[in-house]
Formats: structure tokens, C-alpha cells, sequence
């Protein structure tokens, strides 16, 4: 039972932060359809980009409730845009986000995609951009969103599989995630300190 709890915790820790990045080539007037489950409010970001070529159509599709979805992206690639398209949002409700490709041309295409979930589908740039001291708030507010993420994974899982895990089980899966949120936690303030410190003695602040 430990090992079992000590697996699904690390899978949970990993799926937190979940990234796709390949290339694929479409033959003439191919669709490519792929869905992946995520739970309620996760952050999504999704880049697509072609090779100097147009056609390539794009349609995401988000569930908004347990019975419903509704269409959150659909472009084309075209010279206007730079052969490249961007989608970025956050579900609504827990489900299947479906992603779909179709190929609009007579002759074969290829095509980039970059997928990203959670932590790394944020954009904390704008932290950076401001002063001296924002690198460490730049990574204490990475830490906070993994906490986050990782909050509400734990949810999705227990949530989704309520059935098959008996109570024993979630509260040592539970437990066991609380401590290492706590042990996250310190670390982060920790560095945090530590920096200030060291920029105080250097009499950066």
C-alpha cells in the first residue's frame, strides 16, 4: 500500500508540469485528431507552427462542464500570421481537451506542435522585466503555481477514482503530498531569505 501511495504521488508531482513537443507531417487533405484528460482549471498553452506553409487548420476543443465542451480555438496558418498559431487558455471543467489538425492542401504538410500544461504554460516574463530583485520572485511564484497545480491534480485523481481507492489509501496519499508541499514550501522561503541576505551583505538593497 505505501508503494503504491508513494507512486501515485510522483505521478502526480509529474503530471503537475506536463509538456509535448514533436513534429508531425500531414498528408493532403489529412485530419489528425489527439485528446487529453485534465482536470478543472488547468492552464493550457498550445503552439503550433508550420514551415513557410499555409493550410494547416487548427480546433481545440474544451469541456466547459461534464456534458458539454465548447470550441476554444480555430485558425489557419497564413503568411499574415507567420506560419504560426497560439492558443492559450485555462478549462473550465474537468475532461477531454481535443485537439485537431487538418491539412487543407493538395500536397503534404508538416507542422511543429509545443504543448504545455500547468507551471510552464504561464507567463511570468513581465516579473522579469521589472527590477534587480524579481529573478527570486520570478521563482517563488513558479513554486507557488507547481503547489497549485499540484493541488489540483490531487483533487482531479481523488475525485475521478473515488471509487476504487478506500479510505486508507487517500489520506496516506494525502498526507504524504501535504509534507512534501511543506517541505516545498520552506525551501522556497529558505532561498528566499537567503537571497535577500546575500544582497544586503553585497549592499545590492
Amino acid at each position: 500500500m505505501k508503494i503504491q501511495t508513494l507512486i501515485l504521488t510522483f505521478a502526480l508531482i509529474l503530471n503537475s508540469v506536463f509538456a509535448i513537443d514533436f513534429k508531425y507531417t500531414l498528408e493532403k487533405k489529412e485530419k489528425l485528431c489527439f485528446h487529453e484528460p485534465m482536470g478543472q482549471f488547468e492552464s493550457i498553452s498550445i503552439q503550433v507552427k508550420t514551415y513557410y506553409e499555409t493550410g494547416l487548420n487548427l480546433e481545440v476543443t474544451s469541456p466547459i462542464s461534464e456534458e458539454s465542451s465548447q470550441k476554444i480555438c480555430e485558425e489557419q496558418t497564413t503568411a499574415y500570421n507567420n506560419f504560426q498559431i497560439k492558443c492559450n487558455f485555462a478549462t473550465q471543467a474537468q475532461g477531454n481537451v481535443q485537439i485537431c489538425f487538418e491539412n487543407q492542401n493538395k500536397s503534404p504538410l508538416t507542422f511543429n506542435l509545443i504543448f504545455l500544461t500547468g507551471v510552464e504554460a504561464k507567463d511570468y516574463s513581465q516579473i522579469l522585466q521589472q527590477n534587480d530583485l524579481q529573478p527570486i520572485k520570478f521563482y517563488t511564484k513558479k513554486i507557488e503555481g507547481i503547489i497549485k497545480d499540484m493541488k489540483q491534480e490531487l483533487n482531479y485523481i481523488v475525485s475521478s477514482r473515488k471509487t476504487s481507492y478506500d479510505q486508507e489509501v487517500s489520506n496516506k496519499m494525502l498526507g504524504f503530498s501535504l509534507m512534501l508541499l511543506g517541505l516545498v514550501v520552506i525551501l522556497a522561503i529558505f532561498q528566499v531569505n537567503y537571497m535577500k541576505s546575500f544582497l544586503r551583505r553585497k549592499k545590492i538593497i
